[in-house]
């Protein structure tokens, strides 16, 4: 038998190592076919077409790659590089946006269109178009010169809109009974297992934060189009645009136009005849082109803290582990060319000890290098933490930041297991609370008052770092805290923000503490990528997981991949209120 397990274990690893190599060797064949050197043409245009997420880090999906289905995401840093270097390229004479779904927080887009408007003011032109544009699609596309669109096209323009999904009902019916411990009447992280709707002051401050993004939102397309703000926001709660013919009556675009004809337009601003070739190179191909070669020893370094925050050294472009992201700070400490840090943190927060021991080292590296914080889509609760000692603190108008609070989530499945599967446990301690931990016990009002206990600990911890860094005392930090959630235009009316704007802006002001002039180039770490082979046999891994529990759990896959999120919040947690998506 041992045997025969021997022989069937060598035929699996021979199908998988012929299966890994056929994809290497087709992905080995395609980067030989398209490795030809890229050459930008006299009088072209620069096609950027947004059809993946817009992330910090860019992320790839070798079997995409393979099937010549397109990559991960674009990294929003060299997105932007890219559109600075055709700015100052005479053979790009302008852009050709088709927006597409534009995946992406509005922070991030605010920071692309920002870049596309500094395009524009080199007399060069934009042209956007697509058969579809979303909210965030048009945000993009408002900046154009001239803004098409299909006629039989649809265009969104109805506000934003945030759900929560809450699990209260799906643990009742499991019998599963969650102990809940927070600081704080607004830190409603909490809210989706022990509610079925959001309380009062969780409506209320989404609401607020709302109200507040979508007033950017208005503001920055009013001043591209030349529409009152007011009007925009009276087209939107009315809903009155709802396909091609509605956005040119109220001037939202320029006029409906098939793509043929959109490619006519181009031709015309290229002074190129009917029927010629239209010169074109895609962002994708561009963005290779853009690296900063700038002969100089001195950087700024962009260390991007990207996802939720958690304790571990695996370094995960989509999460925050304290191990890998502290020693890359020690990295940076230790380079001597490196002669400021811009921290660009995108995070709802996480592990409240995660968050400690990362704030701990930035405070280390402070002592010898300026310590900027630049904010992104959001950086809330520990997303703040790591972020409130910095030097300065640099947030887009429409960041969502602060949630200052602590919460603990302790699940109690012992009779659900019992009454559903038949499952029981049983104990032996050597001390009256030696099972505290364990997941399989009630717990006493005693034993809840210590986990109260431990949390207001750590949000007293929490509020005393923030008065720290931020010059404020602790009562005024609690005044604003427990846990509300502020956008970057509140946030810097209340001292938790310093300057509005984006990561450039804390670039300039990072050179600017350094003493650098203009004597400087920009990194952006972590910049290690897996090498293909790895991410391969990591896709395929990830690949087969999925496949399994899809197999074995159908319709209840998603469910319990909601469940496993939550051992990621064992612990006291500095999180964002809840997991929302802006619609």
């Amino acid at each position: 038998m041992n045997f025969l397990k021997g022989v069937l274990a060598t035929i699996v690893g021979l199908i998988v190592f012929c299966a890994i190599l056929f994809f290497i060797t087709i992905g080995i064949g395609s980067a030989i076919a398209s490795g030809d050197k890229i050459v930008v043409k006299d009088n072209s245009v620069l096609h950027i077409r947004l059809d993946k997420p817009i992330t910090e880090r860019e992320l790839t999906d070798p079997f995409l790659i393979l099937t010549g289905q397109g990559e991960g995401s674009y990294s929003i840093h060299k997105l932007k590089r890219a559109i600075k270097k055709a700015s100052s390229d005479p053979s790009i004479k302008g852009i050709f946006l088709e927006p597409a779904g534009s995946a992406a927080g509005y922070a991030t887009l605010r920071e692309l269109r920002k870049a596309l408007l500094e395009f524009k003011e080199t007399d060069k032109f934009i042209i956007a178009y697509d058969e579809i544009l979303t909210e965030r699609g048009y945000y993009l596309a408002s900046v154009a010169d001239e803004i098409y669109l299909s006629p039989e096209g649809m265009m969104e323009l109805d506000g934003f809109s945030a759900t929560v999904t809450f699990f209260k009902g799906t643990l009742d019916k499991l019998d599963v009974k969650p102990y809940v411990f927070k600081v704080g009447e607004f830190k409603s992280a909490v809210e989706p297992y022990i509610r079925e709707s959001m309380s009062e002051e969780s409506r209320y401050q989404t609401q607020v934060f709302l109200n507040g993004m979508f007033n950017t939102y208005a503001r920055d397309v009013s001043e591209s189009i030349g529409i009152e703000e007011e009007r925009i926001v009276q087209i939107a709660d009315s809903m009155l645009v709802r396909n091609g013919n509605d956005a040119v009556q109220y001037g939202l675009i320029s006029e409906l136009k098939y793509h043929d004809e959109v490619m006519d337009v181009l031709r015309t601003k290229l002074g190129e005849d009917e029927g010629d070739d239209i010169n074109s190179v895609s962002i994708g191909d561009y963005q290779d082109l853009s690296i900063d070669f700038k002969v100089t020893k001195n950087k700024v370094a962009v260390l991007v803290a990207n996802g939720a925050i958690v304790s571990g050294d695996d370094d995960n472009p989509e999460m925050i582990t304290s191990g890998a992201l502290i020693k890359q700070i020690k990295k940076l400490r230790d380079d001597d060319e490196v002669k400021a840090v811009v921290l660009r943190v995108n995070s709802p927060g996480g592990s409240a000890l995660a968050s400690d021991v990362i704030w701990r080292e930035l405070e280390v590296l402070k002592r010898e290098k300026p310590v900027i914080a630049s904010m992104g889509d959001v950086a809330a609760s520990g997303g703040y933490y790591i972020s409130a000692g910095c030097d300065t603190i640099v947030a887009e108008p429409n960041t969502i930041t602060g949630s200052i609070g602590i919460f603990g989530l302790w699940l109690y499945a012992g009779e659900g297991l019992d009454k559903h599967l038949g499952i029981t446990t049983d104990n032996v301690t050597t001390g009256q609370f030696s099972d505290l931990f364990s997941r399989n016990k009630r717990l006493t009002e005693y034993e809840q008052s210590i986990f109260q206990e431990m949390v207001e600990e750590g949000y007293d911890t929490f509020t005393s770092k923030v008065a720290q860094g931020r010059g404020l005392s602790q009562d005024s930090v609690k005044a604003i805290g427990g846990g509300r959630v502020w956008i970057g235009t509140d946030a810097k009316q209340i001292g938790l923000v310093d300057v509005l704007g984006g990561v450039d802006t804390a670039i300039e002001i990072a050179a600017k503490k350094a003493d650098l002039g203009d004597d400087y180039k920009v990194s952006v770490y972590p910049y290690r990528k897996k090498k293909f082979i790895e991410e391969l046999v990591t896709g395929l891994a990830d690949e087969s997981s999925i496949k399994v529990r899809k197999e074995k759990l159908g319709v209840l896959a998603p469910f319990m991949e909601a469940i496993d999120e939550l051992n990621t919040r064992n612990g006291v947690q500095a999180r964002s209120p809840f997991d929302f998506e802006i619609h």
